[in-house]
């Protein structure tokens, strides 16, 4: 009776040991597959080697620690490979009219990335470099009203010029320091190369904001009003006063002082307003920048009595100088 009630009972299963290195299997039925938890850290990390033997009494006997393993199952760790970032869509339509102050403030900056005019701002003359090439709009400083106010070449209405803004008065600051710098210096460039770029950059900027007019009339009004013109007209009246003013040596010593610095003068001008020749002047029928500059010159300096009656200037000579050459061609003499 007490044999047949013991086989009718359930013989109960002994609970499987986990193994150790398996992290996540204690208690767990035998068959059952562990968690994967990840990447790194899961079942596929445990070592791999021969299964292990169990011995009579129960206990689990471990692999030799000489025995190969491969820690990690699965592809090696490879080299972090750089990511080239995505291409940037494709630009839209700018729909912006070209008189946009954004628009020409980005075709500024374009066009002074193109040429590369380094801003090297070691120079006094070359701190207006970064305001003529971004046409700033801010008005001027009290300081730099000053420097166009109590500047010696100061022309009639300059101040009123450079009040409009910084760009402005950079830019009538550059004309003051050219007077000054011909007049001055009898050799050498009339103008930094990369100030009268960004000169040229500005009024080029002007012109695509449909400014070209304004631009017109500030070239008209300084060559009327340079203080530069009354001097080299002092200078040849008082040459043309002398008892010798009809002697070609006498003559032409004296005028080619002046002769010389309008040359680069009128350079540095045709350079910076050139733009001016190409959108505005054959609109209008104006006289380009050229014929300006030297209609304005002999009208200052080359229509007086005494110039026009010098036999030096106007008289027929088997070999005229070079430079009586040149003027009399410039001016349509003789």
């Amino acid at each position: 009776m007490v044999a047949a009630t013991r086989s009718s009972l359930p013989t109960p299963r002994r609970a499987a040991a986990g193994r150790p290195g398996l992290p996540g299997t204690a208690g767990a039925r035998r068959g059952s597959s562990p968690p994967r938890t990840g990447a790194r850290g899961s079942w596929l990390d445990v070592a791999v080697g021969p299964p292990d033997k169990r011995t009579p009494s129960g206990e689990l006997q471990q692999r030799d620690s000489r025995t190969p393993s491969l820690l990690l199952v699965g592809p090696p760790e490879s080299e972090p490979v750089a990511v080239e970032p995505a291409e940037p869509p494709a630009d839209e339509v700018d729909t912006r009219p070209i008189w946009h102050p954004d628009v020409i403030r980005e075709k500024l900056e374009r066009e002074e990335a193109e040429q590369g005019a380094a801003l090297a701002l070691e120079g006094e003359g070359l701190r207006q470099v970064p305001a003529l090439l971004l046409a700033e709009e801010r008005p001027p400083t009290e300081q730099e009203m000053q420097r166009v106010e109590g500047h010696r070449w100061k022309f009639h209405g300059a101040a009123e010029f450079a009040q409009e803004s910084q760009g402005f008065c950079s830019f009538v600051g550059c004309l003051l320091d050219l007077q000054e710098r011909v007049q001055l210096d009898e050799e050498g460039p009339a103008m930094e190369a990369k100030l009268a770029l960004a000169c040229k950059t500005f009024v080029r900027g002007q012109c695509i904001g449909h400014r070209s007019g304004d631009m017109y009339h500030l070239l008209a009004h300084f060559l009327s009003n340079a203080p530069i013109f009354d001097q080299w007209q002092s200078f040849l009246t008082t040459m043309l006063q002398s008892e010798r003013a009809n002697e070609e040596s006498f003559f032409t010593a004296h005028v080619e002082q002046v002769w010389s610095r309008f040359t680069r003068f009128r350079s540095v001008l045709e350079s910076i307003f050139d733009v001016l020749d190409e959108s505005y002047v054959w609109q209008h029928r104006f006289p380009t920048v050229s014929s300006l500059v030297n209609d304005h010159m002999k009208r200052r300096c080359f229509s007086s009595q005494g110039m026009l009656r010098n036999e030096a200037l106007t008289g027929l000579t088997l070999r005229p100088d070079e430079t009586l050459r040149d003027i009399r061609h410039t001016f349509g003499f003789g």
